[in-house]
């Protein structure tokens, strides 16, 4: 019997969970997991770089000093006032590295070839080194969460300075690097589920912009940077000194005033009350001037005051829709709308009354709606009504872990350039040990689409100061490069989105780079019977997934890629192997991109009451120097059944089921192709047939293989009846 040939291509669907696997529409995947739907095809999930030239460039950190001409520097106090010091935190002098790996006073871990000393006290932070390289910068890493990253909007454009908050500290990007800020109120004592909300508004006068920031955190105040120096920001609504604004969740500039949502006040009565509903609003013009929040029945008032939504819901996220302010409560969403009165500029109207947010960092803009994440679905609000997005995937916002305040570290993000929004979320699936964010969703908004993606990422924010991609901070090959050279991406100064995570590491998303930037601290090793032990500082990683370890110093013996075995703790990762020599630190962890996509179950002849029967397959996908996947099936609604398996199990000669993404070497013309038409070959038939596309273990320890672009742009089913619908 002829065979039938049925294309499918573009691919517009995506991931799907609301229907049965045989109901997903031809295009449509069960499964699609580290890959993502765009422009038609199927395609690898972003890869990431460094924001600066190296890793340590990459980091936050603070300048401590500079060594003297015998390359000595020492100090009986600490680096960082209030700071906890524990292990995984690091000095660098020059490429010289000096890992804190163990609690008390001790010796450090180090790199240098030279240093006689090198001893650090937990307890009071106190340090010495002697013997390094002389009259060289030196950097401390503290190695907290990133919690948060904004841009101060003065300046050039595509030069504005970009800002990161740890816990404790704020940071800015300035000669490639991020340094702590020294000026000013620059200390916060922040927990890690406490992030930094930022607005950029007016000062004095219009033209000097100030950004503000929040925490959230009563003990440390807003703050706001006028181009110099950070501040304490704390307005008073009333004349008496005891009325004060000590803090609000959310700030944002509107009608030409500060307002500030869901705040924390003090007042001639009592301290620190809650205002969970509430809008504070300053007057017109500076929101710096003494009387800028004064009430409109004190002395000196302008125009400033507040009104409180009709709700004992919490307000938890605002964001703006086009000259429209959209405010979420926790089960409802409302519009603080503009009355253009000066007695009462603002009023609450009420858009929802069931569908609300739970994450303050999770709104993300569009011009005709507002996208945000609540305890019931992916929600859009276009000011009229609040609708989900997320019919195709519907169960999945119930795997947002609610432990460690798992609801307020979802974050969000727009990417211009990729066209896709990001949600980064701690999933059910991570051990409840584990508090940071594990998996992110990439929701493709021009064809409706959906996939998700492993890292962990604490915050996102936008980034401008980056050099331009070269050789040094890419670590993809130039084939496997999804781009050009003269791309608009890859220009200096474009508008990049920039992410953080739980060690102080800021990376950049990049959808032309297939690999991830290494971006954990390997911060000791040692063999135990079979296996080597990693300390890896809130690693966040579950067993079975594959990390790269590379720039160890010291060891011998180790391979480039490993499988995770276990994670005795959140500190702790096994995997199988061996080295030789005594670990002296440099050491960093990437993750390795694992692709797993598996299909819709097809049969076109179900109609008929028949059978399948699949043979051949035809791949149509992007060259690359080295890549290759794995193509496995199951038949029958049978998916945890590995058809490759039984095959080799029972005998049966099927090839090795790998379809090469690579160039054959026979072939000439496919040697300057940009897309390959490659087969792979199938023995089967059922009521259904489903395809699996994965990396196996061998091509995930081959590095040029893991690091690989995957691109597919068609399938070419040959099929054809297989009897009459039965069981099989």
């Amino acid at each position: 019997m002829a065979r039938d040939r049925f294309l499918i291509a573009p691919f517009s669907t995506g991931w799907e969970k609301d229907l049965k696997p045989w109901l997903i529409p031809e295009d449509g995947f069960s499964e699609l997991n580290n890959a993502y739907i765009q422009y038609g095809r199927i395609t690898k999930r972003v890869g990431t770089q460094y924001t600066g030239t190296t890793q340590l460039s990459s980091r936050l950190r603070l300048l401590v000093g500079t060594t003297n001409g015998s390359g000595n520097i020492s100090s009986g106090t600490s680096p960082l006032p209030s700071l906890t010091f524990v292990v995984g935190q690091m000095f660098s002098i020059g490429d010289e590295l000096f890992t804190i790996a163990v609690a008390g006073s001790n010796p450090m871990l180090t790199t240098s070839l030279t240093a006689l000393v090198y001893t650090f006290n937990t307890g009071s932070g106190a340090y010495d080194i002697q013997g390094s390289l002389p009259n060289t910068n030196v950097y401390f890493y503290p190695a907290q969460p990133v919690m948060g990253l904004a841009v101060y909007e003065q300046g050039s454009i595509g030069e504005q300075t970009a800002f990161a908050f740890d816990q404790q500290s704020i940071y800015k990007f300035v000669s490639d690097q991020w340094l702590r800020e020294t000026s000013g109120a620059v200390s916060f004592s922040g927990n890690d589920s406490q992030f930094f909300w930022s607005a950029n508004w007016r000062g004095i006068s219009a033209s000097n912009i100030i950004l503000f920031v929040t925490n959230f955190n009563t003990a440390d105040q807003m703050r706001y940077y006028d181009g110099s120096t950070w501040t304490n920001f704390k307005p008073k609504y009333q004349v008496a000194a005891t009325s004060v604004i000590n803090t609000a969740r959310i700030i944002v500039a509107f009608k030409n005033r500060l307002v500030l949502l869901n705040t924390i006040e003090s007042t001639n009565l009592a301290s620190n009350v809650s205002f969970v509903n509430r809008c504070r609003y300053s007057q017109n013009g500076s929101p710096l001037a003494t009387e800028a929040f004064y009430e409109q029945n004190q002395v000196g008032a302008l125009g400033g005051g507040f009104i409180d939504a009709p709700t004992s819901e919490e307000i938890v996220t605002a964001e703006f829709l086009k000259d429209r302010l959209i405010v979420y409560c926790e089960r409802s969403t409302w519009e603080l709308a503009y009355t253009g009165n000066e007695i009462l500029p603002f009023v609450w109207q009420k858009i929802n009354t069931e569908l609300g947010a739970q994450s303050t960092f999770a709104s993300v803009p569009f011009d005709k709606a507002v996208l945000n994440v609540g305890d019931t679905g992916y929600h859009a609000c276009n000011g009229f009504s609040v609708d989900r997005i997320d019919e195709k995937i519907q169960k999945e916002v119930f795997k947002i872990s609610t432990d460690n305040n798992g609801p307020t570290r979802v974050c969000g993000i727009r990417d211009y350039n990729e066209q896709l929004v990001y949600w980064s979320f701690p999933s059910v699936e991570n051990p409840s040990s584990q508090v940071f964010p594990d998996k992110f969703f990439i929701y493709n908004y021009e064809n409706k689409t959906w996939a998700s993606n492993d890292d962990t990422f604490t915050a996102f924010g936008y980034f401008e100061q980056q050099s331009g991609l070269t050789w040094e901070n890419t670590v993809t090959s130039w084939l496997d490069t999804q781009t050009t050279w003269n791309e608009g991406l890859e220009q200096a100064h474009s508008r990049r989105v920039a992410a953080g995570n739980q060690q102080g590491y800021i990376v950049l998303l990049n959808g032309s780079l297939s690999a991830n930037a290494a971006n954990l601290q390997l911060t000791n090793m040692s063999l135990s019977g079979a296996y080597i032990v990693l300390t890896v500082i809130n690693h966040n990683l579950r067993p079975d997934m594959y990390i790269k370890i590379v720039g160890t110093q010291g060891v011998a013996g180790l391979n480039d890629v490993y499988q995770i075995q276990s994670t005795p703790d959140v500190n702790t990762i096994l995997v199988t192997g061996s080295f030789t020599g005594t670990y002296q630190g440099g050491g960093t962890i990437g993750r390795i991109s694992q692709v797993y996509i598996r299909s819709k179950e097809w049969n076109p002849y179900i109609d008929k009451g028949l059978n399948i029967a699949i043979d051949q397959i035809d791949f149509q996908v992007n060259r690359t120097a080295d890549g290759a996947i794995t193509i496995d099936y199951a038949l029958s609604s049978a998916e945890n059944v590995s058809m490759v398996n039984q095959s080799q199990l029972s005998g049966a000669i099927l090839g090795d089921n790998v379809l090469s993404t690579a160039p054959y070497p026979i072939s000439a013309l496919e040697q300057q192709q940009t897309r390959l038409n490659h087969a792979v070959y199938f023995q089967g038939a059922g009521q259904f047939f489903q395809m699996v596309i994965y990396l196996s273990d061998e091509q995930l320890r081959d590095i040029a293989i893991a690091e690989s672009q995957f691109m597919l742009h068609s399938l070419i089913l040959y099929a054809q009846p297989a009897g009459r619908l039965s069981s099989w």
